[in-house]
């Protein structure tokens, strides 16, 4: 039973962590901690899954302000040469 409650809870977390990321890179700017916390399901964990994106350097905080690192947004092709976004 303690396996099954891990699993779902990790599962829980990485569909927070999802939602959050999708958010930040479809935003063209930084998106207030409430604006996330509106739009995920269960907003009472949107403060850990901004700390676990931030802690793996997936995202940037910036008081009440996040947003997706350069990495997030343009990531390195196979070359080592920045990728550009569409619509860029």
């Amino acid at each position: 039973m303690q396996a099954q409650n891990t699993s779902s809870a990790v599962e829980q977390d990485e569909q927070i962590d999802t939602a959050i990321m999708g958010m930040l890179f479809d935003s063209p700017r930084p998106l207030a901690v409430a604006e996330i916390e509106c739009e995920v399901a269960n907003p009472l964990h949107v403060e850990d899954g901004i700390a676990r994106l931030v802690a793996v350097g997936l995202a940037h905080r910036l008081g009440e302000l996040v947003f997706a690192t350069r990495a997030v947004i343009s990531p390195p092709d196979w070359r080592g040469r920045r990728r550009v976004r569409a619509g860029s």
